[in-house]
């Protein structure tokens, strides 16, 4: 791995994009934010997949819950590739365990003429919305990915009406009428390169575009009647600076053409041999993959073989980002999860990684605890049970935790329940949480230090602010 300086989780990540030199590699995971999580299940045990999606709120939450527990270096936000196919006036719903279904079908001149072009902040600015709440919440210490479906995978959406296995409509009028279906994609190009735009304008650091579906066609039908659409997107999306990641289901066949799309990362799924991936296309583009999701419900221990695996098969490509190889499955345990982010962030240097425990303080995050209250501080908490297991530097983030409550008191900002600190070194890996009270007839701010790790939750109060 190239030299270089010690880098944010948002820095680091751009840089990979950029093909640019890493401290570590960068990770995500397509679909990190989903129901193999006990947290998103509590969510969306009280409310609808699209009522999560509108909900820029609820949207926000389940985007961070992931980051919260296993310190990505990015966030994907939560949304789905079909909301600008509602947009355009399709009817689109999701019945439990069955997948989305689109009405009416868009398969005749008539149906493409019929469909809308939309303003995205209209028609679409929920998304926006949680993508700002998003980055208030990270700050710059994390890159948040932006995202749209692929010309073909949306129109195939579009023209069958929901999945398929075959895509006999999509194909049909591929081959059967080039002209109308060249029609819909232009359509959804045209509209599409706006919304990620708006999605950039937002917040988003990179944004990916899903093929979900690119694998069904072979090379030379991709080359002909999608690359031109595929380009043109990436193109408008580059436009907006920047970097743009193109993923594409079952590509061994279509390497190079995807790679004439010029995108500056190309996602490959767990099919693609790294070796084969790096001497066809390496030199045009950077990667993201492809560890296969499956290999998750293994032991922890094959796990973290299989990353190390994945990661070494990428270490002479220049410009890497580790995900899985297609989305994470909702049965995975997260013990897998919290296997496969305990390589990655090793890997890591220690001194400035955007999140770690024993970071400095934020430079805008003023010093009001001195040195010898934070001396006195730490004794009180390592002189608890549980505090005298805690790592020194897992104490320093709790002193930075509680610096920056009494800093909120004193300028008289609102307290959220629940945020979390990852704890990252030692023997305790797991999170730390806050749930803090304010008595104002008394002045004082108590504070609940929440912990949890390798199956083990325990709470105590532990400290006072008395106002001045």
């Amino acid at each position: 791995m190239p030299n270089a300086q010690t880098l944010t989780s948002r820095q680091r990540f751009l840089a990979a994009c950029r093909r640019q030199p890493v401290d570590s590699t960068p990770a995500w995971v397509m679909r990190q934010a989903g129901r193999y999580l006990p947290e998103y299940r509590a969510v969306r045990g009280s409310h609808d997949f699209l009522t999560m999606v509108r909900d820029p709120k609820l949207a926000a939450e389940v985007t961070l819950q992931p980051i919260r527990r296993f310190d990505m270096d990015a966030a994907v936000i939560f949304s789905d590739i079909l909301v600008p196919c509602a947009a355009m006036g399709q009817a689109v719903s999701f019945a439990e365990g069955e997948g989305p279904s689109l009405a009416p079908h868009v398969r005749s001149k008539v149906d493409v003429d019929r469909l809308r072009d939309f303003d995205p902040k209209q028609a679409t600015g929920f998304l926006g919305d949680a993508i700002r709440i998003v980055r208030k919440e990270l700050g710059d210490a994390k890159a948040i990915i932006g995202f749209c479906g692929a010309p073909w995978t949306t129109a195939s959406y579009m023209i069958e009406g929901g999945s398929s296995k075959n895509f006999e409509h999509s194909k049909r009028m591929l081959h059967a009428e080039p002209e109308l279906f060249d029609r819909l994609c232009a359509r959804l190009v045209d509209n599409l390169v706006p919304y990620l735009a708006m999605q950039v304008e937002a917040g988003a650091d990179v944004v990916q575009i899903f093929d979900s579906w690119g694998g069904a066609l072979d090379a030379r039908t991709y080359r002909a009647a999608l690359l031109p659409h595929v380009k043109r997107l990436v193109a408008g999306a580059k436009r907006l600076g920047v970097p743009v990641i193109l993923y594409v289901n079952g590509c061994a066949q279509l390497l190079e053409v995807l790679a004439d799309a010029e995108p500056d990362v190309l996602g490959l799924d767990w099919r693609v041999d790294p070796v084969d991936a790096i001497a066809r296309v390496g030199a045009r583009c950077a990667f993201q993959g492809n560890l296969d999701p499956c290999v998750l419900f293994a032991t922890p221990e094959i796990v973290v073989r299989e990353v190390e695996r994945t990661l070494a098969a990428f270490a002479p490509q220049n410009g890497h980002i580790f995900n899985l190889g297609s989305g994470i499955l909702p049965g995975t345990p997260v013990e897998s999860m919290d296997a496969l982010f305990k390589v990655i962030r090793g890997r890591r240097p220690r001194s400035k990684s955007a999140g770690a425990v024993g970071a400095a303080p934020k430079a805008d995050v003023p010093d009001l605890l001195g040195q010898a209250e934070r001396e006195r501080l730490r004794q009180q908490i390592t002189g608890t049970d549980a505090g005298s297991h805690f790592p020194a530097a897992m104490v320093d983030s709790i002193l930075e935790e509680i610096n920056a409550i009494r800093a909120k008191r004193l300028e008289r900002h609102a307290f959220r329940v629940g945020q979390r600190v990852r704890v990252k070194e030692g023997p305790f890996v797991g999170t730390i949480g806050h749930v803090a009270t304010l008595d104002d007839a008394k002045g004082t701010l108590h504070v609940t230090l929440v912990l949890s790790g390798h199956g083990h939750e325990f709470e105590f109060d532990w400290w006072q602010i008395e106002s001045a």
